[in-house]
């Protein structure tokens, strides 16, 4: 856990550095694999096609928003996996960004 918060830190420092503190991203909705498919690789887990969905950034801002309120107020959350998600929407998103 201490690397991977190391590493996320890090990486988020750096685009801060040469983004600045807010990201500008051109589109709201992005394609997503549902998290209960994502590592299910049995014998009929090819022939799934429900396990597509559509993420939306907006909501996923808004939901790191509540985590962080949540944070401050309680020091922690309801639903850790939810709020991951969330947070995968917008790490994903930068990523994006960074293409080459």
């Amino acid at each position: 856990m201490r690397q991977l918060r190391e590493a996320v830190s890090g990486l988020l420092g750096q685009i801060e550095a040469e983004r600045g503190p807010l990201v500008a991203v051109d589109r709201d909705n992005y394609w997503l694999v549902e998290l209960q498919d994502a590592f299910d690789f049995g014998s009929d887990a090819a022939g799934k096609q429900s396990g597509l969905g559509v993420g939306q950034l907006s909501d996923d801002v808004e939901s790191v928003d509540q985590t962080v309120r949540s944070l401050r107020a309680d020091g922690r959350v309801v639903s850790p996996w939810h709020d991951l998600e969330h947070a995968v929407g917008l790490l994903r998103a930068l990523a994006w960004l960074d293409l080459p």
